[in-house]
Parts: C-alpha cells; sequence; structure tokens
C-alpha cells in the first residue's frame, strides 16, 4: 500500500527514512552496517547524500549509467522488494523520476497527491533533473572524432579539493569538480558555464591595464632576454 491518509506505508526509497513521528524525512544519519552480534563492520554515509548527488547529476546532463556508477562507487545501493543491491541505470531511472521526493505520493488514477512527509529534495532541483534528461533524450549523437571543447574546462580549479573542473556534455553546460562528478566525495556545487563566461566576459571588459602598462612589460622582458626583443 503506497499511502494510508497521504502518508507514505511501504518501503522507503533512498535517502529517506522515518523520523520520531512515522513520517518520511531525509535520510541524514551515518548507515551503519552490523553483524548478528550487534557489531558495527561498516558505516556508510546518510543516504539522502546520494539522493543529492543522483539528482545534481541529473541536473547537469549525465546519463543513468553515471549517475549509477557514481552511486555504486561511493557506497550506496537500492532500497526496496528485491533488497539492496547495485544500481543499474534503470533503478537510477525509475528513482529520478519519482515525484516522492517532492512531497507527492501517487492517487493510484495515473496522477500525484501532496503527502503527510515533507520535501526530501528541492522541487527545483528535481524540475531541472527532468528537463536536462529530456534535453538529453533529444540531442544528436556525437559523431566521431568531434569532441566538444569548451572554455575553462582542466584550466579551473575546485576551491574546496583542488582538482580539477571539468564540464559535463549536455545541452547546458556546468563546470564541476572532477571528483564530484567520478566519486562524489567532494561537496561543492556546480555552476552553469554559460553564467560563469557572462561573468568573466563581464570582468574582462571593465578590466583596464595603465596606458604606460606596455610599454614597461616590453621594456622588463627586455632586460630578462635582450635577444627576444
Amino acid at each position: 500500500m503506497w499511502q494510508l491518509r497521504n502518508q507514505y506505508n511501504g518501503i522507503l526509497p533512498l535517502g529517506v527514512m522515518k523520523g520520531p513521528d512515522g513520517v518520511p524525512k531525509p535520510h541524514d544519519e551515518v548507515w551503519r552496517i552490523r553483524d548478528k552480534e550487534g557489531n558495527v563492520v561498516r558505516e556508510r554515509a546518510p543516504t539522502h547524500q546520494g539522493l543529492l548527488l543522483a539528482f545534481e547529476m541529473a541536473a547537469r546532463g549525465e546519463s543513468d549509467k553515471a549517475i549509477a556508477r557514481a552511486l555504486n562507487e561511493a557506497g550506496h545501493r537500492t532500497c526496496g522488494t528485491h533488497g539492496s543491491n547495485p544500481f543499474s541505470k534503470d533503478t537510477v531511472r525509475d528513482m529520478l523520476q519519482n515525484r516522492f521526493y517532492v512531497g507527492e505520493l501517487p492517487d493510484g488514477r495515473s496522477g500525484w497527491v501532496k503527502g503527510r512527509h515533507g520535501r526530501i529534495i528541492p522541487p527545483e532541483l528535481f524540475e531541472a533533473a527532468q528537463e536536462a534528461r529530456s534535453s538529453r533524450r533529444h540531442l544528436p549523437q556525437t559523431m566521431p572524432g568531434k569532441a566538444r571543447h569548451y572554455s575553462l574546462s582542466g584550466v579551473a580549479r575546485c576551491a574546496t579539493c583542488g582538482n580539477r573542473l571539468r564540464v559535463s556534455n549536455s545541452l547546458h553546460p556546468h563546470l564541476a569538480c572532477a571528483r564530484r562528478l567520478d566519486s562524489g566525495t567532494c561537496r561543492e556545487k556546480s555552476a552553469g558555464l554559460g553564467r560563469l563566461e557572462s561573468q568573466m566576459a563581464a570582468y574582462l571588459k571593465a578590466f583596464k591595464l595603465p596606458q604606460d602598462y606596455q610599454e614597461k612589460m616590453l621594456a622588463l622582458c627586455h632586460d630578462k632576454q635582450p635577444e627576444a626583443a
């Protein structure tokens, strides 16, 4: 049964746990795996982190397969009637389309109603993921040897971990930390490449050098390498 008086009544999906009142909420606690004696044998990060990673990657235009790989590498596993298993592109697809994460429940008539639980992820992130996935399905196939090149890709560095920033290949390119894209271990947020380019263009447009700066630089180069002058 999916709902009882607009309250979820089933196996909770990834990133969700029951609160003290029994109402689903973001899973923000360390996941501890115990043996038969009750001893902790392994710990995993809160699954809500994996859920956000999946939707953020989807919003950047990453494929379901790439998202599944990132979730598996981060140690996350599926939840449901089939038990805990590695993610596949199919399980990722179903998860990314689940409106439970924006506070809704199926009404039994192919529609959705508001549930008692709150929003597990921001609605704007959910919609951005849906739009990017829709756009990705309509992208033309890239011709061999026709790889696209973006500004700042491989040049800029992440302010949090120092890794290179990389541009995701989507209809709306985003610049993101390579470590975040590959393993989800960096929490630095991505940013739209177009927005960054606009900011850079505005900065360069306002940037001015003193009139005699060129002469000073040429003179300095001449002093350092006279033969190059």
